[in-house]
């Protein structure tokens, strides 16, 4: 498999496909030759991503799984067994699997297509659509093409590598994370907004605060809590809200929220 000409399939063009395809397709025109192709059973989500991400739609599995060198798999686990039978029957080794079915393992895919199959277990986060993802990885022991998944998966944003016993608690900071930050940027928005900004004006500022906060923590590779005490100073203004954070219990709500995500997937 040569990454300077590839067919990339989707099973499943929703959001979280969307995005990475969009991701992909955004660079393949500088970098490389990636093709993109896609199934769904609502032909909808289809011509959306052919819209969005030029992802030629195919009529069945089978016919993706033919095309494709390496294969996603991006629906919803309680949809996963309505693919399995059809994916099953056209598999060849050659092929490469990528899952970001949230709670399926490496074994459970083994299961499906044999010890020797070519897995890769991803959980990526929506953000890819503008290609800042944050994605983790892990592999299973027949992989040959570990650095051609990673670097698709660059074009999207970040890739972290874990063991696979990590990739539930990835799951529950970075795949779901991006929602618990939207809704951060929507309550400083509205803060501002009671205090008489516009709507779009709050929007932009809390945005790009988030955006400039989490670019300070990456780049200066700082203890976000020494961030935090930089902006504090000793009887002044943000240390006040900081503690009517504390006082709402800011940082144990947000460690529940991932502790929910986390409980959630492992029930599935």
């Amino acid at each position: 498999m040569m990454m300077q000409n590839i067919t990339v399939g989707f099973i499943g063009a929703g959001n979280m496909g969307t995005a990475l395809m969009h991701g992909m397709a955004g660079k393949s025109c500088m970098e490389q030759s990636i093709r993109l192709i896609c199934y769904d059973i609502a032909r909808e989500a289809c011509e959306k991503a052919y819209r969005q991400c030029q992802a030629e739609s195919k009529s069945s599995i089978s016919t993706l799984v033919k095309e494709a060198d390496m294969i996603w798999v991006a629906v919803k686990p309680q949809f996963l067994e309505n693919i399995l039978a059809e994916l099953k029957e056209s598999w060849s080794e050659q092929k490469v699997l990528a899952s970001i079915v949230a709670g399926k393992s490496i074994s459970f895919w083994e299961d499906v297509l044999g010890r020797q199959a070519q897995i890769a277990r991803i959980m990526p986060n929506t953000p890819a659509f503008v290609g800042e993802a944050m994605n983790t990885v892990c592999f299973s022991k027949g992989m040959k093409h570990s650095a051609q998944v990673i670097a698709l998966l660059q074009h999207t944003g970040r890739v972290m590598e874990l063991r696979e016993a990590l990739m539930d608690a990835a799951m529950g900071v970075a795949g779901c994370g991006p929602a618990f930050v939207y809704m951060f940027i929507e309550a400083l928005a509205d803060a501002g907004v009671a205090e008489g900004l516009f709507r779009h004006q709050a929007y932009e500022l809390a945005a790009q605060t988030v955006l400039g906060a989490a670019k300070m923590v990456l780049e200066t590779k700082e203890h976000p809590g020494a961030l935090k005490d930089a902006v504090c100073s000793p009887g002044g203004t943000t240390i006040q809200g900081v503690m009517a954070l504390e006082k709402g219990a800011f940082r144990g709500v947000v460690q529940q929220a991932v502790a929910a995500t986390i409980e959630c997937v492992r029930k599935k």
